[in-house]
């Protein structure tokens, strides 16, 4: 008999991260500053995945230095990947790290283990940035652990939990596809180019249907249907779906 989830939280295991930058070096002073990325990267200690990743998805698979830690990586060519959207694989805090790790955890408003309000002068509070968290299996690869892709900012924060909390609705294995979509803003006359993950889901449109009446329907053919949350959504608008 398992253990009670009261107890133990069972997850998904591992296999890897999903990266959105990488750190480039400052002269020859042997630091380094964050740097961005359009394509995806991928990084795990499993160097026959990263191998596999690179066959599908182009780049070079190479050892890579995790903090010390041995580990392999690619950048790959690809701004799209087939993934599968796991139950429970989102979450989305306000965080500050330090060399010591989380210092701080909270929803905005309130602590994640306390439950108290936070002191809005609490410099670990002010400093805190949105960490957004989710958890896809790669639908190519074969494998049945996660990758995890991790973004601070602000706009992954406002436009990934949309799609991924529809999906922890449509069942507990979700076909769907990542993407990196440039945008651009422009602030005191100077614009900036930067990338946004994009989560679009392969729902059907009679899912979302069941979805919305109350439907209990879970079965794989009910969301593996080419059709994307994206169209459909754009069809009810047009008389597509019944309001």
């Amino acid at each position: 008999m398992p253990i009670s989830p009261l107890v133990l939280q069972r997850r998904h295991a591992e296999l890897g991260r999903i990266r959105l930058g990488v750190k480039v070096p400052v002269g020859t002073s042997g630091k380094t500053r964050p740097g961005k990325l359009e394509k995806f990267r991928f990084t795990s200690p499993n160097a026959s995945l990263i191998a596999d990743i690179a066959t599908l998805y182009g780049g070079t698979a190479r050892p890579w230095n995790n903090a010390g830690k041995p580990e392999h990586e690619v950048i790959t060519d690809a701004t799209a990947i087939p993934v599968i959207v796991v139950k429970g694989g989102f979450s989305q805090w306000m965080e500050t790290w330090s060399g010591g790790g989380c210092v701080h955890r909270c929803d905005g408003e309130r602590d994640a283990i306390s439950g108290d309000y936070c002191d809005p002068d609490d410099r670990a509070h002010r400093d805190a940035k949105p960490t957004t968290r989710l958890s896809v299996m790669l639908r190519d690869v074969e494998s049945l652990g996660v990758w995890r892709l991790e973004s601070h900012g602000w706009n992954a924060a406002a436009e990934l939990p949309m799609l991924a909390e529809l999906a922890m609705h449509v069942g507990d294995l979700v076909p769907a596809t990542l993407y990196l979509v440039e945008r651009k803003a422009i602030k005191d006359g100077k614009t900036s180019r930067f990338v946004v993950p994009v989560l679009d889901l392969a729902v059907s449109k009679q899912r979302l249907v069941e979805i919305v009446s109350g439907g209990t329907t879970s079965t794989p053919s009910a969301v593996s249907a080419p059709q994307t949350a994206t169209d459909a959504i754009a069809n009810s608008h047009s008389g597509g779906v019944a309001a």
